[in-house]
């Protein structure tokens, strides 16, 4: 939860134009379950901003 608040802020707060909302989707998708499942939640959020 400490890397995935911030990081659902900043979509909140920026969201992507629509012919790019389906990638935004998938990569947060992918962002979450992998800080839900890994050990390392800091380094797959960095990899998502990246």
């Amino acid at each position: 939860m400490e890397r995935a608040l911030p990081f659902a802020s900043m979509i909140r707060r920026n969201p992507p134009p629509p012919e790019s909302a389906q990638v935004c989707y998938r990569i947060a998708h992918e962002l979450f379950a992998a800080m839900a499942e890994r050990p390392r939640a800091d380094c797959a959020y960095l990899k998502a901003c990246g």
